[in-house]
């Protein structure tokens, strides 16, 4: 992903919608009202890294903290403008991947629908709200419309918007979008994507996410192979999916890890996978590594969601999207692949039938 420091101008525009969604997951705490705007914030310069391949004449954080101020100059637009043609297209990432569905998977598992997708974006994750509508949070790759944005010295929103960072759209049957705008705390770290949504026991939101905070990330480079700081698992709260209160950092796994996954089997009882096992007793408020779990393999970029006697995984396996079964939402049992393309899935119920939303490169003609 490329990364984008952000740290300026957290104001949005509200957007109607209400909260809901088959199920329950986690607790939430804290207000979650309108967090209100913030100034232009510096960005650190983190340590140093080798910019000596970027097609860039001005740093690469000095450029990123005018476009998020609104301030850049026409020079510092072009520079990103031939930063993003020379590098990003040759680069598997978000601005070349999409999100398709969504498909229906039975109980039998087998699987109909699809057809329909948000270009673009990647790792999302999708969730129902109470008034039947849909909501999902994803890696933006619209690198047309951000340089749009950048030249017509619109602030980027902190935290959750920028070149390869997190972004929302609405939509009211699951299958076409429209970008909504979110408004977060200034405390949300310089660097964050993949996204994981699910509902607290009190009908809000809870998102996680993963995130390095900006004096940990390289002052030089965009490129996401370059991260000196191991991902680190976020947490923020929200009444309505769109207003978010400040994130905390939750969970330091110190290999780091791609796309969490989050499942709670009761009001306190959370359970997760971020390249390992972790757990949680409060809510989610707080982790700690899992030895509950239990997996015939290793799961790779897995969702879990709550069916009928049960909970089931989704996961990337050696023949595509694969699934795993389990009855008390520890102990998972492999079932098989579904033939659906080699996609980092996302699984909500809605109407009491499992959607499944695939992200990853389009389909070869």
């Amino acid at each position: 992903m490329l990364l984008f420091l952000l740290g300026c101008d957290a104001g949005a525009d509200d957007t109607d919608g209400s909260v809901g969604e088959t199920g329950r997951a986690d607790t939430a705490e804290g207000d979650t009202g309108d967090t209100g705007d913030s100034g232009p914030t510096d960005i650190p310069a983190g340590p140093d890294c080798d910019a000596s391949s970027l097609p860039m004449d001005e740093a690469y954080n000095v450029v990123v903290g005018h476009v998020v101020e609104g301030s850049a100059t026409e020079a510092e637009l072009a520079d990103l403008q031939r930063l993003v043609e020379e590098w990003a297209p040759s680069v598997s990432g978000p601005w070349s991947h999409d999100v398709r569905g969504p498909y229906v998977v039975a109980e039998d598992l087998s699987v109909s629908g699809g057809g329909d997708s948000l270009a673009a974006a990647s790792v999302a994750d999708v969730i129902q709200r109470d008034d039947g509508s849909f909501l999902i949070f994803f890696v933006d790759g619209d690198l047309t419309a951000m340089l749009a944005q950048a030249r017509a010295g619109v602030p980027f929103r902190t935290g959750l918007r920028g070149l390869g960072g997190l972004a929302a759209a609405t939509s009211p049957d699951g299958r076409s979008w429209t970008p909504a705008e979110l408004t977060v705390d200034v405390a949300f770290p310089a660097y964050a994507v993949d996204p994981e949504v699910v509902r607290a026991a009190d009908g809000g939101f809870v998102l996680y996410f993963l995130g390095v905070p900006a004096e940990e990330l390289c002052a030089d480079t965009p490129d996401p192979f370059v991260v000196p700081g191991a991902h680190r698992l976020y947490r923020s709260v929200s009444s309505d999916g769109l207003h978010w209160a400040e994130a905390r950092e939750v969970w330091a796994n110190p290999d780091g890890g791609t796309d969490p996954a989050v499942w709670c089997i009761s009001d306190t009882r959370c359970l997760g996978w971020f390249w390992g096992g972790i757990g949680s007793v409060d809510g989610g408020l707080t982790w700690q590594e899992e030895e509950t779990l239990a997996f015939d393999s290793t799961p790779q970029l897995p969702d879990v969601v709550q069916v009928a006697e049960g909970w089931r995984m989704f996961l990337l396996g050696a023949e595509g999207v694969s699934t795993a079964w389990s009855a008390d939402g520890y102990a998972f049992t492999e079932e098989g692949p579904l033939g659906l393309p080699a996609s980092s899935p996302s699984a909500v119920m809605a109407g009491g039938k499992v959607r499944l939303y695939l992200s990853g490169p389009p389909p070869q003609p």
